[in-house]
């Protein structure tokens, strides 16, 4: 007597496979939800059947004659078929009415499967072998995929979950980071990376000049991204459905400006230093960059004004760059830099011997003159200077102070100390070393003397006859 109800398989070439179905019939479903959606949203159901108790009756039960032994095999043959899928569908079929009672993988439905086949002794013939009998335990499965959302802006994904990170470092800075995986079904109109473009990329301009791209690609802009579904072993050139997707921007603490992804530098540093010292204040301009435009974002920074010292540097492999440049201040364009020694004064004296076994004694001298040593350095910066562009201060007065010529000495002309980063930007000196006796120390008045940059002279004229 036949069961009440009958398996078809259909097969892709739109052959069917009918199996006898005398046991159970257990069906499923599992609801898959968005739980990023308010309220959630359905995204698939997956619906599974399991059928104990599956005789093979033929195929198309077309004819009687064939064994069950070669329509077992025939259709296991299918089964180990691994380059596609040769079943597209299944029915439940009342024998009695040949009524369709329930169809799984055909109309809304997608990805069909025959997920388990176990094979079991056949209680109508227990002593079977499986040339006489075919009795089998099958699990079948397919789904029903649910657009992301509503609407034209999503049309086309399949599958959709997204995670936001915002991060703060100790700096305050801001790091900006979506996570998105998505689908589409196969063989739609758009990809998956095209949907990817649309809507997994973080929109810079909504952020500002201050924030660069760390996922500076330009396939899909501003993002990289993971294959989740490939088959290079088969077709190295398969559309993928299924990507994860990561954009990231970070913020900086200067204006970079705005670029496309793919062609805007992916980090940029920028040091300021001021060094202010004897009325020299010496600024220092480091940046370094890396990605595209690196080093022009680096010459942006440029100080106007005359250099005393310019550096540049390239890596174009690895689109790398960094600059230095320095720039001097002075108050005045001449300065001077002085340093006094001061040695002598007071009574001078020795231990003189005393015949016999005696100790020596201090025997008190005259007192001596104090020996000032006066050391001038007179710097200036630019074009070469003249002599009156260069003056050393004026000499101490006399008779206070009486210049020992023989021990001073002086630069007749000027001298370049360094060259500069261009045209104009050298830097330039001339050294005096004065030699002074005293009876007294110096004053105030003669250090504010040697101090004071408003007067002096060309030159000490240290050849002269007379002091």
């Amino acid at each position: 007597m036949p069961a009440p109800l009958r398996l078809d398989l259909v097969h892709e070439d739109a052959t069917t496979y009918v199996f006898d179905s005398p046991g159970e019939l257990a069906r499923a479903y599992v609801r898959e939800h968005n739980d990023g959606a308010e309220p959630r949203t359905l995204r698939r159901i997956v619906e599974t059947w399991t059928i104990t108790g599956a005789r093979i009756l033929s195929q198309d039960d077309s004819d009687p004659s064939e064994s069950v032994q070669a329509r077992g095999e025939a259709f296991l043959a299918l089964l180990e078929d691994r380059d596609a899928n040769p079943f597209t569908s299944a029915r439940l079929v009342r024998t009695a009415t040949a009524t369709v009672h329930r169809t799984l993988g055909s109309g809304s439905q997608e990805g069909f499967a025959i997920t388990s086949v176990e094979f079991a002794k056949d209680p109508d013939n227990p002593g079977a072998d499986g040339v006489a009998s075919l009795y089998v335990n099958l699990t079948l499965e397919a789904f029903r995929q649910f657009s992301a959302g509503v609407g034209a802006n999503n049309a086309g994904i399949a599958t959709w979950e997204q995670t936001v990170a915002h991060r703060y470092g100790p700096s305050g800075l801001h790091v900006l980071e979506w996570v998105t995986t998505l689908s589409v079904a196969e063989g739609a109109a758009t990809t998956a990376v095209e949907q990817a473009e649309l809507h997994a990329a973080i929109p810079m301009s909504d952020y500002g000049p201050t924030y660069v791209w760390d996922t500076n690609g330009d396939q899909i802009p501003g993002c990289e991204w993971e294959e989740l579904d490939p088959d290079t072993s088969e077709d190295p050139d398969r559309t993928a459905t299924r990507i994860k997707v990561v954009s990231r921007i970070r913020q900086l603490g200067v204006s970079v400006g705005l670029a496309a992804a793919g062609n805007s530098v992916g980090d940029f540093s920028l040091e300021l230093e001021t060094t202010e010292e004897a009325g020299r204040v010496t600024r220092v301009t480091r940046a370094s960059a890396i990605g595209p435009g690196a080093l022009a974002l680096c010459r942006d920074q440029r100080p106007t004004g005359d250099l005393r010292r310019s550096y540049e540097w390239e890596d174009q492999a690895k689109r790398l760059a960094r600059v230095e440049y320095v720039r001097v201040d002075d108050s005045a364009s001449t300065r001077r830099e002085l340093r006094l020694e001061l040695a002598g004064g007071g009574n001078d004296g020795e231990f003189v011997a005393i015949d016999g076994n005696l100790a020596p004694i201090w025997q008190e001298g005259p007192r001596i003159p104090y020996r000032l040593t006066v050391t001038v350095r007179v710097v200036s910066s630019g074009a070469r200077p003249v002599l009156s562009d260069m003056l050393y201060p004026e000499r101490l007065p006399a008779p206070a102070w009486r210049l020992l010529r023989s021990s001073s000495r002086e630069d007749p002309g000027v001298a370049l100390r360094s060259p500069g980063a261009g045209q104009g930007q050298d830097e330039w000196e001339r050294v005096a070393t004065l030699v002074y006796q005293g009876a007294d120390p110096p004053t105030a008045g003669h250090r504010n003397l040697l101090a004071d940059e408003t007067r002096g002279v060309e030159t000490y004229a240290l050849q002269a006859a007379t002091a």
